[in-house]
């Protein structure tokens, strides 16, 4: 049985994929749980498929990949622990296997675009470190942006841009392609143009 937390129709639930793969039991409307933990602690993982069938209640493609379990009590993780990773990364020959922590801020779901921060030319996710402490803002360039027309800027008025990681920001309409600006990374608003 394949379980899975996801976001439809603006509501975040949990589930399991029906047996043709296409759709999924959507346990959180259906049953009592409130979230993939809760029916993992009470062990009901296998007697809930039984009791709920096989018939889907949305498409797999309608949904949203959310994290597994979006709030564990924490996360530790084993790294170098197969020989293949060891030789991959030169590193290992150790006794034992490194175990390492994880945030639940730092997990995204199946699909879901990763954000690299400006300052960072890749990410590492081979079991290193992949969650920052972001400062309070940071500065981003602006990649795609529609053109402002004379006049319109004086208005207040705001576009969605696209910053060099992907992510999208609302800002005045005289921010343009090339342009830096600076967002704050707790609200992901725009700050200014650097």
């Amino acid at each position: 049985m394949r379980w899975l937390t996801f976001a439809t129709e603006g509501r975040a639930s949990f589930g399991y994929l029906t047996s043709d793969g296409e759709g999924i039991v959507d346990v959180g409307r259906r049953g009592e749980y409130a979230d993939l933990k809760a029916a993992i602690a009470a062990d009901v993982l296998v007697s809930l498929p039984a009791a709920l069938g096989d018939q889907a209640d949305v498409k797999l493609a309608d949904i949203e990949y959310l994290p597994t379990i979006p709030n564990p009590d924490k996360i530790l993780c084993v790294g170098l622990n197969y020989k293949a990773h060891q030789e991959e990364t030169g590193r290992g020959g150790e006794a034992y296997p490194t175990i390492f922590v994880r945030f639940a801020g730092a997990q995204i779901g199946h699909e879901q675009p990763m954000v690299r921060p400006h300052e960072s030319a890749t990410l590492d996710y081979e079991g290193e470190i992949i969650d920052y402490d972001l400062p309070k803002s940071m500065e981003f360039e602006v990649v795609e942006a529609e053109n402002a027309v004379a006049g319109d800027t004086a208005t207040g008025a705001t576009k969605d841009v696209v910053t060099d990681t992907g992510l999208k920001v609302r800002t005045p309409l005289f921010v343009q392609v090339g342009d830096f600006i600076k967002v704050n990374t707790e609200s992901g608003s725009y700050i200014t143009r650097v």
